[in-house]
């Protein structure tokens, strides 16, 4: 059973802009290999990540995420099963002033999001929408 987790949180402080990428190209290349699928975005200094994958597979790497010093105000507001892949592999991608505003951008994460429950996908595109308008 494909099994979705999603989660804010807030980096810690000593993490530069090229740990961030190097984190972010790690996470990709691992869940690609794992067939976990999903979305990390960074901004400034918060992360969300919806990761979608086998519901064994999903809580345990987000057993790993809670022990990551790297992240602290850890906040999970999604924990539940999917039924449709909306995904085709796993996205990362460092939000900045220069990519904030664009449109395709958001167009492009809030279909990601379509395999959700009407309630979850509000309390989503909400944080999405935080991060990149």
């Amino acid at each position: 059973m494909r099994y979705a987790i999603s989660y804010i949180s807030t980096a810690e402080t000593a993490l530069t802009s090229i740990d961030v990428k190097e984190l972010l190209n790690k996470v990709e290349l691992d869940n690609n290999s794992k067939d976990i699928t999903g979305i990390l975005l960074s901004s400034d200094t918060n992360f969300f990540q919806l990761i979608e994958g086998e519901e064994e597979v999903i809580k345990e790497l987000y057993t790993h995420i809670q022990k990551d010093t790297r992240h602290n105000n850890l906040i999970k507001f999604i924990d539940q099963p999917v039924t449709i892949n909306a995904y085709d592999g796993f996205l990362s991608q460092v939000v900045t002033d220069q990519t904030r505003h664009n449109g395709n951008n958001l167009i492009n994460y809030l279909h990601y999001i379509e395999v959700l429950d009407a309630k979850s996908r509000i309390a989503v595109k909400r944080v999405i929408e935080a991060l990149i308008v």
